[in-house]
């Protein structure tokens, strides 16, 4: 009986992570593409740190993420390699 509510208790907290994970995703469905793009590009262009932070949780927000700067950067270099 404790083992079997024990697994219903692990499949519980999976389950509640998918549906965390599913609505992350459905958020991000509605980021306009445009507006990503151009954060990106200006992001990729600015020296001054207080602004690149500032935009890096621009970003965290719009992709329903937490990102460090140099994650971000990363991120955007992948992303848009030809920029």
């Amino acid at each position: 009986m404790e083992k079997e509510a024990a697994v219903s208790a692990e499949t519980t907290a999976t389950l509640k992570l998918e549906v965390d994970k599913l609505r992350r995703i459905s958020k991000r469905d509605g980021v306009n593409m445009e507006y990503l793009k151009n954060i990106v590009v200006q992001y990729l262009s600015l020296r001054d740190d207080t602004k690149k932070r500032t935009l890096a949780r621009v970003l965290e927000t719009l992709l329903q993420v937490r990102i460090s700067i140099q994650l971000a950067f990363l991120l955007i270099s992948f992303l848009s390699p030809g920029i």
